[in-house]
């Protein structure tokens, strides 16, 4: 990615898990795989069921993580839902496309200062399980949704990439590509034409520790 330097070396949490997809089961790699991490055989062996994600290159397609920990894809930002199609018609593979999401979340941080549970991090990201990424501070986040009533959501919606999908906005996102400075100028407009909402203050334990924990582990 632009503006990396040589010695940054990313850890892509999508990268070990198709690496774990390679061991067969039966095998010697399999079956000491699942001795070491014997609470992923279920999910993986599951995944293995489903058609293959890979094109015939070994490569794989799909959005990046953002620092609220949710997938963005291209024009429609974190507002979609991963699904498989199934076909046996004859497609064109195009290439994997850099959005520009890692380097623009590095100064928004628009969804952690609107999070109303304070469970987004607002410093940079740190090796979690392995994997380089923003942490989330899950049983705050939780905790919210419990006294809600609901989920949230509301880390979604403040997001620059989650704009309309028209011809202004595809625009501003294909300008995120092309350099920071750009990117930074667009997201200070971003600022001032939808504001995120104020959040408030951090809300005192109830009786019974009904509130979210002051600390919380990573997800």
């Amino acid at each position: 990615m632009p503006g990396r330097g040589a010695g940054d070396v990313r850890v892509d949490e999508r990268d070990t898990m198709f690496a774990r997809m390679a061991r067969v089961p039966g095998t010697e790699a399999y079956r000491d795989t699942y001795a070491r991490r014997p609470e992923l055989r279920r999910v993986d062996d599951r995944i293995r069921s489903l058609p293959p994600l890979l094109d015939p290159r070994g490569r794989y397609h799909d959005p990046e993580l953002c620092r609220n920990n949710i997938l963005v894809a291209d024009r429609h930002g974190s507002r979609v839902r991963i699904g498989a199609v199934t076909t046996d018609c004859p497609v064109r593979w195009d290439e994997p496309v850099d959005l520009g999401v890692r380097a623009f979340c590095g100064f928004c941080r628009k969804c952690a200062r609107s999070c109303p549970s304070r469970a987004l991090s607002l410093g940079e990201p740190e090796i979690i399980r392995g994997v380089s990424k923003w942490g989330t501070k899950v049983e705050r986040c939780y905790a919210f949704w419990r006294r809600a009533g609901t989920d949230c959501g509301i880390c979604m919606a403040v997001c620059p990439f989650s704009h309309r999908d028209n011809v202004f906005h595809n625009l501003v996102r294909r300008l995120v590509r092309l350099h920071p400075l750009p990117a930074r100028l667009l997201y200070h407009l971003d600022e001032i034409f939808y504001p995120a909402p104020r959040r408030a203050p951090p809300r005192a334990p109830a009786p019974g520790g009904a509130a979210g924990p002051p600390g919380g582990r990573s997800g």
